[in-house]
């Protein structure tokens, strides 16, 4: 094709029809073998790496005990066929998320990812049992520490040139980084001493940052159910949460993949701060214009909402604001996400406090519901000397990345028993602690059962903490 411009005539560079970024894309239909095997049709150069490299390492995610807040099993098992169909020798390790303890070996279980990994002759590795290594990332000026495990620097960054790393994510919307795929998924590669981050408007920085370091040579994204409402919807709220796309995508782009799971969304991708720093990263294409989708992609019509759905919170809950919230609220909405869980789930109550936020008043602090619960590295900084000596009940959780510290406070002040909340038989849960610690698990007991941080006082105080406190803010 000829360019004119002002009577001069242009001749395209024999490459520049090449420049476009490729993102395939299939319906599903419920075989996720064909729709995989169609997708990576649009992906020839992947295909002839695939075939020749003798190492892959595949990237999942076992958050849950049930899809999509889990890697579907169908779609690991169409992967590894595939994988083993092209290559029947490579040697593959599939990574599990290093989250919750060890809940990753659990849900691993219950839903058969490990062993369809086993059945395929790979080896599925928790990342929760690996030591973790301190890296700083970051531009040279402005730099900050964080843990990821020693599996992903053995055996993924050392090797980098030798292997394929195959990032699969599921699409969803999320109420901090208003989408969850395959960018923000690869935070699941973050020691647990490094999650609090993400629960602070710095997250979209930091999923810029991880994916600097380690970028995938392909993403596959899971858009058949999408989770709306930007959080993990309580069980009998699913139904009502889960949105039928029927998507496959799969890029060796990973912003590509992305930016069009966003179209897929229907969300305004200036609301994505991550996409917007990857571009600037020039780590890849988020442009529309930019990028062809080949195969089948059709969006619906309507927009997928991300923004949090509460509306069965139990009514005894006192909030205590402090005045500078902004660095805060997106730990306030995770709070708020696990309290209606417990209360739709599980039928928790309320009669707590929750203290939140920063600069506080003195007023806001008297007279306050016990138990209390303090959360957050400000609340606990601002407050936690002076609602120690001044309460009787108190937990404190400085750090709400240890997630399974924060359900169990959460579960405990709303009279959810241990077994109750996970759902597990005790002995299956006991001999999964056990195997865990047989392969290098650093808790001596799952964390979500565990004693949490909560102080008591022998004496009780003399106060209305068992009369109706009107929330404070």
């Amino acid at each position: 094709m000829l360019i004119i411009t002002e009577n001069i005539i242009h001749f395209p560079l024999e490459n520049e029809a090449m420049e476009k970024t490729i993102v395939s894309s299939q319906r599903i239909d419920g075989d996720y073998k064909q729709a995989l095997m169609q997708v990576l049709k649009h992906l020839p150069d992947f295909k002839k790496k695939l075939k020749h490299t003798k190492q892959i390492v595949i990237r999942i995610s076992s958050e849950h005990f049930f899809y999509p807040l889990c890697t579907s099993p169908d779609l690991l098992l169409a992967l590894l066929t595939v994988i083993r169909m092209h290559n029947p020798h490579a040697v593959i390790h599939v990574m599990d998320n290093h989250l919750r303890a060890h809940f990753a070996r659990l849900v691993s279980k219950l839903t058969g990812l490990a062993q369809i990994s086993q059945s395929k002759k790979a080896r599925h590795i928790f990342l929760d049992e690996k030591r973790e290594v301190q890296l700083m990332l970051g531009p040279a000026n402005n730099t900050h520490p964080v843990l990821f495990p020693s599996s992903l620097i053995k055996s993924v960054k050392a090797h980098r040139k030798e292997l394929l790393y195959i990032n699969v994510a599921n699409v969803r919307t999320h109420h901090n980084t208003v989408i969850q795929a395959g960018m923000a998924g690869q935070l699941g590669w973050l020691g647990r001493s490094s999650r609090g981050i993400m629960y602070t408007p710095l997250v979209h920085r930091l999923i810029g940052e991880a994916l600097e370091y380690i970028q995938p040579d392909l993403t596959i994204l899971d858009a058949n159910t999408v989770l709306a409402h930007g959080m993990i919807p309580p069980d009998s709220s699913l139904e009502e949460m889960s949105i039928q796309l029927n998507h496959l995508l799969a890029s060796e782009d990973v912003v590509a993949a992305d930016r069009m799971a966003i179209e897929l969304l229907g969300i305004d991708p200036k609301a994505v701060q991550h996409l917007g720093i990857a571009q600037e990263l020039k780590l890849g294409n988020s442009d529309l214009k930019k990028i062809e989708i080949l195969g089948e992609f059709d969006p619906p019509e309507f927009q997928i909402p991300w923004s949090p759905l509460i509306k069965d919170l139990p009514t005894h809950i006192d909030i205590i604001i402090g005045a500078n919230m902004s660095v805060d609220e997106p730990l306030l909405a995770q709070a708020m996400e696990f309290m209606h869980i417990m209360r739709r789930d599980f039928g928790g109550h309320g009669y707590f406090t929750l203290v939140i936020g920063n600069g506080f008043q003195d007023e806001q602090l008297n007279n306050l519901r016990e138990p209390v619960v303090v959360l957050g590295h400000h609340a606990c900084t601002q407050v936690g000397e002076k609602l120690f000596r001044d309460v009787m009940d108190v937990f404190f959780i400085p750090d709400p990345g240890q997630i399974d510290q924060f359900v169990g406070v959460i579960r405990k002040v709303m009279g959810v028993g241990k077994y109750q909340f996970l759902g597990v038989n005790p002995f299956r849960l006991w001999r999964s602690m056990f195997w865990g610690r047989l392969h290098g698990l650093h808790y001596r007991i799952p964390r979500v059962l565990m004693r949490t941080r909560q102080y008591k006082k022998k004496k009780p105080a003399q106060s209305s903490a068992q009369q109706p406190v009107a929330a404070k803010s």
